[in-house]
């Protein structure tokens, strides 16, 4: 009497582990690498095809070159990073078109950066 299995019992637990799969995939993503070039080549690629070159470069916390590449025309802008293990890769951090230049000087208004459509 207390022994009838429900016919979709088994399709419940799967589910269940589905979701759980998916849950840790959301909870604990790929470590994807970021595209990497050889120094001077991601330097001449960012200047070839989107006119970016180094405005800022610094030296992070951990030890790792961080410069930062923009087009003051087009207001694209790229993040890259000089890896600690091999200071000979340039690794695209992040990227986009439209941003804003602090000014120098307390008091003057930043200059907007907009891409130009």
């Amino acid at each position: 009497m207390f022994n009838r299995r429900n016919k979709n019992t088994g399709h419940y637990i799967l589910a269940g582990i589905l979701v759980l799969l998916l849950s840790l995939l959301a909870v604990f993503p790929s470590q994807a690498q970021a595209p990497c070039r050889a120094v001077k080549d991601g330097i001449n690629s960012l200047r070839l095809e989107y006119g970016e070159t180094a405005v800022f470069r610094g030296v992070s916390s951990i030890g790792h070159m961080i410069i930062l590449f923009l087009n003051k025309e087009t207001g694209t802008w790229t993040v890259g990073k000089v890896a600690l293990d091999n200071s000979n890769k340039l690794c695209a951090v992040d990227a986009g078109n439209s941003g804003q230049l602090p000014s120098a000087k307390a008091g003057e208004g930043s200059p907007t950066i907009k891409p130009k459509l």
